[in-house]
Formats: structure tokens, sequence, C-alpha cells
């Protein structure tokens, strides 16, 4: 099944418009923490929640970008971890 990590930021929504498949909504919440994860240690997207939606518009997840989540990234770029996929341009801009 697709799923699409919406972010959300004061109102606005930044849809995600092509989504990655996952086997499960287990895993793809958990990609939702990882790329959380990334997004909290690259710069303005404090503030941001993914919402995780699966291909039938149902939200299966949501997650905040916290301080908590570059500490995560810090852990899984010293184990050589991380996701890419999903990732684009900052709702800052």
């Amino acid at each position: 099944m697709r799923y699409f990590f919406h972010a959300r930021r004061n109102g606005a929504l930044y849809e995600d418009d092509e989504g990655t498949s996952f086997p499960s909504a287990d895993e793809a919440k958990a990609h939702g923490e990882i790329v959380a994860a990334e997004l909290a240690g690259s710069g303005g997207w404090r503030g941001v929640s993914l919402d995780v939606v699966d291909e039938e518009g149902r939200e299966i997840g949501r997650v905040q970008v916290t301080q908590r989540d570059a500490a995560l990234r810090a852990r899984l770029a010293n184990a050589g971890g991380g996701a890419g996929r999903g990732r684009r341009g900052s709702p800052d801009r």
C-alpha cells in the first residue's frame, strides 16, 4: 500500500503527492518517525508535524518534528542509518 507524508504547520498543509509504498501501516509510521528525525536535524522544520496517510486518505499517524528527533537523527547517523525517501523542500521556502 502507498503511504503519504504530509507536512503541516500553523494550519497550512504541504501535501506529499508521490507517496511511498510500505508493506504495513506500522512500517509507514516508523518511516515517518525517521523522516521527522532527519527534518529536525536539517533546520527550519520546528513546529511541523507529519501526517502519515494511507492511499485511501485515512490518517494512520501523526509525528511532531521535535528536538528529541534531532537526537535520534544523530544516533541514526552514527549507526550508518537514515532514510532519504520522501524528503523534499522545507515549508519555510
